[in-house]
Order: structure tokens, then C-alpha cells, then sequence
């Protein structure tokens, strides 16, 4: 455990240290258009694009594995994404492709790779990030490379459209790409400008939070996506704020909401991305007072879970304050208690903190994520509550009880991370 967070936070120092993003964990295919109107030169510029773009990446069968289709008027498989597991030797064997003039059939670079580079048995990898870049200087049929890029994006694959010069049409390129297309489309007057966009193809392509929209960041500590908002609510319409207004695209569960700050690497991070602006965030958690007269932490993200780890200011929780009840949670910027957490009436207004784990709903239980989770129920119970229930499911929570008294109630609109 020690050896992974010391890992961590090397990866950390070094995305801090240099402008260029790093891939440490995709399968990235690149479908290169080598039809008649890109020319030798043009064509070799792509694959230059290429390499400068794979330098970047941590190759290998743990890391990110590259595989290139090239296509005119059909696909060619170049090499698959389990053919090579270091930098040096996809990089000569991009400079071994060939050109082959052509037609332009963007659908058929696109099926290949869904019927075949997409393959387990050639080097694609379950529950690892999946990205294509598909590169064109000219028109090809609609309908085809629709139907392709919606059969690639039903998968969970992020497409990214890099269109150059022009003759290319951008409303196939937006039917090609992953929504947003403000983030997913490139277009360039000629292959020459290509390497203007190179950080930013670069930096959609590596990073698995760029779909919710330009805002989202992805940690190198936790499997999540953040977002710090900068407009000022209280702590309720924060929530609703994560949940509804926060991405661009509609997301499913685990759904956006007040992140849950669950490990003192990742509350460090936070406290380090927060810095440079003004201002406290809300978290998403709140304080409560039992029956019992105790005091209780918890996440409120559907609603309730106990919060495991806390880093409160020196007297704090303080509950009370001028006979004022405070109940929201904020983790503070000013340097004196840089990072730690205090408690706030639900009135006040602060700028706040978003977050979506990087999971598919069983994903999210399971035992490979740095985020401890136990395995779901299949039905919701009544006497031996275990702690978990089905995804859309809230709790019941009866003040003072036992957790096998706990039950699941009336579906909720958050998601539901719950460990007892």
C-alpha cells in the first residue's frame, strides 16, 4: 500500500512538473487516413503527430498499449495494440508504415477497429479506458462512419476527430466524435499546423474526465473525476449543483455530487488544486446529532454514509456557533489550517467541489479501486443489512440503530457508496 502511494505521488510530481499530459492507462488505437488527397509528406506528418503523441504515454501491458489502422478506400491493420510493450519499438514501427493512396472510407478504419483491434485475443484489456483517434482531410459517406462511431461509442470508447485542411466537413467529423464535440473535435487548416494541437488531442485522449466537459480533472491519487467550481451556494444547491448543472454531458450512475473525501492523499491533492484560488469549499459531508446526544459524520451523497477518515481543524466539529446550528463541511484554503475541515450553517455560501468516480456501477464495489467498497445486495433487506444497497436505492437510517436495523427505502436521485 505504501509502495502505490509513494507511486501516486511521483506520477503527481511529475504531471506537476511538465506541461505534457501522460497516458498511464488506456488502449489508444489511431486510425490514420492515407487517401489519395494526403500525399506522402502529408501522411508522414500524421504519423510524426503520432509518435510525438505516443512519446508521451507509459507504454506497456500494465500501462498504455498503441495499436495504428491506416484506411483509404479499406482498413489496414498496421500493428495491434498487444504486438508491442515498449516505446522504442512502436515508434519504429510507425516508421515502417507505408503509404497507399486511395479513396476515403472513414467507416471502414472505424468497423476494423470494432470488429477486430477491439478484440481480447488482440490486446484489448476489460475495464481499461479505450480511445480512438481517427484523422481525415476529406468527406466520406455519413451514414457509414455514423453507424461506425455509435457502434464504438456503445462501448464506452472515446472517439476523437482530428479534421485538416479544408475539405473536411465538420458536421461528420461531430458525427464521429464523443460528446461534447467542443472537446472531442480537432480541425486544423493543413497537416503542417497539426503539431498546434498536439498537448490538447494529447490531453483529451489521456485523460478519462474531459468527456463531462473542459472543468473536470482526473486525480493521479484517486479512480475520480473533479470539479472545482468557482460560483458560490450554499451547501444544498451546491449538491444540486454537482448533480444537474456540472457536466455537459448526462451521466449515469455513480452520479455527480459534493465529493467525498475518503484518504489524506486525496484530501492533499485537493487542498494543493484549491490554492491558487479564493475561498473555502464545501465537501460533501454533514454533521448530525443522534438521539443519543453523539455526534455523527457522515456523506450525504444519497444520503447517508459514515465518514471513515476526517481531518477536522484543531475544536472542530463545532456543531454550534453563536447558537447557530452548523451542519455543512468545508475544507479550508487559508494557510493556518490549509487542508483541514471545519463546519458551517447551510445558509452560508462557498465555491465547492465536484466529484465523479471513474467506475461502472459494479466497479465502483470492487476490491481494485483505491476507493474501499463492499459488493452489492441483489434485493434490499430488511434484518441483516450488510451495508450496501442496489444502485438508485437510498437508505433508511434509523437514528441510534444497529446496521442490521438499517433498510433500503425510496430510490434516490444520487449515487450510493455505503461501507459499514
Amino acid at each position: 500500500m505504501m509502495l502505490l502511494l509513494l507511486l501516486a505521488l511521483q506520477v503527481s510530481s511529475a504531471l506537476a512538473a511538465s506541461d505534457s499530459p501522460i497516458c498511464s492507462l488506456a488502449d489508444v488505437i489511431f486510425v490514420v487516413d492515407e487517401s489519395g488527397s494526403v500525399g506522402y509528406r502529408n501522411f508522414r506528418l500524421q504519423l510524426d503527430f503520432i509518435k510525438d503523441m505516443v512519446s508521451s504515454f507509459i507504454i506497456g501491458p500494465d500501462n498504455t498499449q498503441v495499436s495504428v489502422v491506416t484506411f483509404n478506400a479499406m482498413p489496414y491493420n498496421e500493428f495491434f495494440l498487444n504486438e508491442y510493450d515498449n516505446t522504442d519499438d512502436i515508434l519504429g514501427a510507425i516508421d515502417t508504415i507505408r503509404y497507399s493512396w486511395g479513396g476515403t472510407a472513414i467507416h471502414e478504419g472505424l468497423d476494423f477497429v470494432l470488429l477486430n483491434t477491439l478484440l481480447p485475443e488482440n490486446g484489448a484489456r476489460p475495464d481499461v479506458p479505450k480511445v480512438v483517434v481517427v484523422f481525415t482531410d476529406g468527406y466520406s459517406d455519413f451514414d457509414a462512419a455514423n453507424a461506425a462511431a455509435i457502434g464504438l461509442r456503445s462501448l464506452g470508447v472515446i472517439v476523437i476527430a482530428v479534421g485538416v485542411g479544408s475539405k473536411v466537413k465538420i458536421d461528420l467529423l461531430n458525427v464521429i466524435a464523443t460528446d461534447p464535440d467542443t472537446k472531442h473535435v480537432f480541425l486544423v487548416g493543413g497537416y503542417n499546423l497539426l503539431t498546434t494541437i498536439q498537448d490538447k488531442v494529447t490531453h483529451t485522449a489521456c485523460s478519462r474526465c474531459t468527456k463531462y466537459g473542459s472543468h473536470w480533472k482526473e486525480s493521479p491519487v484517486t479512480n475520480s473525476c473533479y470539479r472545482f467550481a468557482n460560483k458560490e451556494l450554499d451547501c444544498e444547491r451546491s449538491r444540486d449543483w454537482c448533480l444537474h448543472k456540472s457536466t455537459e454531458i448526462d451521466v449515469p450512475a455513480p452520479y455527480p455530487m459534493l465529493v467525498r473525501i475518503e484518504t489524506q492523499a486525496e484530501n492533499d491533492w485537493i487542498h494543493d488544486m484549491i490554492q491558487s484560488s479564493k475561498g473555502n469549499r464545501w465537501i460533501g459531508a454533514t454533521t448530525i446529532i443522534e438521539e443519543s446526544g453523539n455526534l455523527t459524520t457522515l456523506w450525504d451523497d444519497c444520503p447517508l454514509d459514515y465518514v471513515h477518515w476526517t481531518n477536522w481543524a484543531p475544536n472542530e466539529p463545532s456543531v454550534f456557533h453563536d447558537g447557530e446550528r452548523e451542519e455543512c463541511v468545508y475544507i479550508i484554503r487559508k494557510k493556518k489550517y490549509l487542508g483541514k475541515w471545519n463546519d458551517a450553517p447551510k445558509h452560508n455560501t462557498l465555491k465547492f467541489v465536484c466529484e465523479i468516480p471513474l467506475c461502472a456501477e459494479a466497479d465502483c464495489y470492487g476490491t481494485d479501486t483505491i476507493k474501499t467498497r463492499l459488493p452489492m445486495v441483489d434485493a434490499c433487506l430488511v434484518e441483516d443489512f450488510n451495508g450496501s444497497c442496489d444502485w438508485g436505492w437510498n437508505v433508511k437510517y434509523f437514528l441510534g440503530a444497529e446496521p442490521n436495523q438499517m433498510t433500503c427505502d425510496e430510490p434516490c436521485s444520487g449515487r450510493f457508496r455505503m461501507y459499514m
